[in-house]
Parts: C-alpha cells; sequence; structure tokens
C-alpha cells in the first residue's frame, strides 16, 4: 500500500543587482498532473525593470520509451539603459553616463522533444516562434522594432560524471546548434553556436 507525496511544488527565488535592481520568482507546478507522470508549471519572475510569464508542460519520459517532451508559451521584457562617454576631464579618467533606455519584448511558444542517449546523456530537437520587439522609452536612439523568428535547434548533453557534486572522473559536455532563417517563415535569420 503505498500513499503518494504530494505532487504541488512552489519554489521562491530572490536576486539583486545594480542593473535591474530587486527581483522575485515564483515557480508554481504540479509534478504528476492526474497521476499522468507529466509536469505542468508556471513560472513568474521579475522586478521593476524585467518581468517573465512562462506556462510549461513537460513529460521526462512519454510512457515507457526513453523520449521527453516540452511544449510553452512565454511572454518576456526587460529594460535596457544605453550608456556612453561623458566629456572627458583627464586623461587618467572617464566615466560613463545614461544616454536613454528601451524595452525589449519577447513573446511566442516552443515545442522540443528528445531521447535519452545511453546512460549518460540526451539529444533535443526544438523548434521556437516568437516576437521580439524593441520599443523606445526615454531618449533611446533605438528604432521601434517588431520581428517574426522561428528556429530550429539540436542540442546535446553528455554527462560521464562519476559523482555529484564533486565529481573525481569523467566530463560534462553541453553543445547546440540554433539557426533561424526565413524559409521557415521568419523575418531574419541566423545561425548559433
Amino acid at each position: 500500500s503505498v500513499t503518494e507525496k504530494t505532487s504541488g511544488l512552489l519554489r521562491v527565488g530572490f536576486r539583486i543587482d545594480n542593473e535591474n535592481h530587486t527581483q522575485l520568482s515564483f515557480d508554481l507546478r504540479d509534478e504528476n498532473v492526474i497521476g499522468s507522470g507529466t509536469e505542468l508549471g508556471l513560472l513568474l519572475y521579475g522586478g521593476t525593470r524585467n518581468r517573465g510569464y512562462i506556462l510549461e508542460h513537460k513529460s521526462n519520459r512519454i510512457f515507457d520509451t526513453y523520449l521527453t517532451y516540452k511544449i510553452d508559451a512565454f511572454y518576456k521584457f526587460n529594460d535596457v539603459i544605453v550608456y556612453g562617454d561623458a566629456p572627458q576631464t583627464s586623461d587618467n579618467f572617464f566615466t560613463r553616463i545614461e544616454l536613454g533606455e528601451y524595452r525589449q519584448k519577447f513573446y511566442g511558444t516552443s515545442v522540443s522533444l528528445g531521447t535519452q542517449v545511453a546512460r549518460f546523456g540526451n539529444l533535443i530537437f526544438k523548434g521556437t516562434y516568437q516576437f521580439d520587439e524593441i520599443k523606445n522609452r526615454t531618449d533611446s536612439q533605438t528604432v521601434n522594432e517588431k520581428i517574426k523568428i522561428v528556429s530550429l535547434m539540436v542540442s546535446s548533453t553528455i554527462d560521464t560524471q562519476d559523482k555529484y557534486p564533486y565529481p573525481e572522473n569523467g566530463f560534462y559536455f553541453y553543445g547546440y546548434y540554433e539557426t533561424a532563417q526565413t524559409i521557415l517563415g521568419g523575418d531574419i535569420g541566423y545561425t548559433n553556436i
């Protein structure tokens, strides 16, 4: 006779830095939705200068296979300060001043499908459909712009370390190849490795 533990979970995070100031994060999720072995989560984070809202559904194993998937929808923004050089008053020192500020917005959805490779790694394929916007907030020379990006990514993680958190043998590798091309329906193309 087994009594299953509660699958509801709340993680709370806190961060302070000099650019974005105080930020909080809340990760609310059910790690076993209706006994299906899948996760449904809502991640909320940010402060006065940045925020993000991510809703995700994922499964570490699909039925009895080694396949995994993740589907998410997201909306994020951050305010970026543009700096410039202040008039130089000495040959030995320089100072920077704020010239303006703009806001970056990212929203869209992504779907990932992958598999475990042997006992030491995984291989993940991911497709993303998103919009990136830039809006001038104060005195920035940035031009308001909205771009659609459609990208495909393949990534792999290999971990042969013998123990956690302080391994003595083995190695850890994470690598990816991401491409967005206009032929996929996006406005611009790029490649990241």
